[in-house]
């Protein structure tokens, strides 16, 4: 934060690593999809980045594809951190409400109307991680409210195409918070 001699509100920097591998959401735009070693390491990855961020009190709020960005050592970060959740919430208030793409990730306690929490972030993890995996978001519609409701209550659908990280997937994205 640079604080003005002029009087005027400070200016606020973001300071980053220069991350040259582009985004997850790039991947599988392009028709890529991830091996199960390569889901597992990029899980890994940034579960330690959020359990870090979890631990300082702060929730990312969307946790998404477009967020997940590779450095030029091929790791993942994890970011938008301390921005995502303000931003997320402004759009929600919108008439109408947010679109579709904005909440393909979104946890069912968000959808209905309660705050995100680090249990939220790890929902949305496990759905970038299904995606990564089979090309498809689980529960995912043609509008933002039918999406939403599609995965109110109801368990991931688990598939051969989840493999050995099944079990892990389809507890990360349990509808109870609770269970995750």
């Amino acid at each position: 934060m640079h604080e003005r001699s002029d009087e005027k509100a400070p200016t606020a920097y973001v300071v980053t690593e220069r991350l040259e591998g582009g985004s997850l959401r790039d991947m599988l735009d392009r028709g890529r999809r991830l091996s199960y070693s390569q889901a597992l390491q990029l899980g890994l990855d940034l579960c330690h980045g959020l359990a870090e961020a979890h631990r300082q009190g702060q929730v990312h709020g969307e946790v998404t594809p477009s967020k997940i960005v590779f450095g030029a050592d091929g790791r993942a970060r994890l970011v938008d951190l301390g921005l995502a959740a303000p931003m997320h919430s402004a759009l929600w208030s919108l008439d109408g409400g947010p679109e579709n793409h904005m909440v393909l990730y979104t946890a069912p306690e968000v959808a209905e109307g309660k705050p995100a929490t680090s249990l939220s972030d790890i929902y949305g993890l496990g759905l970038v991680l299904v995606e990564a995996l089979t090309g498809t978001v689980p529960f995912s519609t043609d509008s933002a409210a039918a999406t939403l409701r599609a995965r109110i209550g109801r368990l991931l659908p688990v598939t051969a195409d989840l493999g050995p990280l099944a079990q892990v997937l389809e507890h990360a994205a349990r509808p109870t918070v609770d269970e995750r």
